[in-house]
């Protein structure tokens, strides 16, 4: 989102610009606070503990923003049991994804933003809520989504898309095919 040196955020505008844009920059502001008063490298360290504690067996850390590292992994069930988690010990999480767009003002200690939420299912398909999306390399397009229908909630997670429009396109077509 362009956080800029010396602008001070809460961690909630810091949260909604994590999950919206899906902005690294705030991944790494929390990270840098945390690690600021607690020591150095602890936020990677209670990142892979939260991990162990909540059983996610095929995962590990080494940054906050999900970046290509041969260390840095994790499996589709993993991320669902943690997308699970997330979103019931964290309602302001539960919040957040269902946001299409969040605007922070300025204030005396930031710019403005304008924060869109890139999930592309998010108001085309049928009660979603757009939990995150991310980029890279390695992983290719991926995608967290729930949707509810008729009492019904699916969770579906999409790895390793080609681009974009296959990301959101299979993304819906494993949740038609859960309905």
């Amino acid at each position: 989102i362009g956080v800029v040196p010396g602008e001070r955020m809460r961690i909630s505008e810091l949260l909604e610009a994590l999950v919206l844009p899906s902005a690294n920059d705030s991944a790494q502001a929390i990270a840098d606070g945390i690690n600021e008063k607690y020591g150095d490298a602890v936020f990677i360290r209670a990142m892979n503990a939260k991990a162990d504690y909540i059983g996610l067996s095929d995962t590990h850390f080494t940054n906050p923003q999900g970046f290509d590292a041969r260390e840095h992994y994790s499996s589709a069930e993993d991320m669902a049991v943690l997308t699970q988690y997330a979103l019931t010990h964290y309602p302001f999480l539960s919040e957040i994804v269902k946001k299409d767009y969040a605007f922070l003002p300025a204030d005396a200690f930031h710019k403005q933003f304008d924060l869109y939420n890139w999930n592309g299912l998010l108001g085309v398909y049928p009660n979603v809520s757009g939990v995150k999306i991310g980029n890279t390399d390695d992983a290719g397009r991926t995608t967290i989504v729930v949707s509810k229908r008729n009492g019904v909630t699916l969770l579906t997670i999409v790895l390793g898309a080609p681009g974009i429009i296959e990301r959101d396109l299979w993304a819906a077509e494993l949740l038609d095919e859960g309905f």
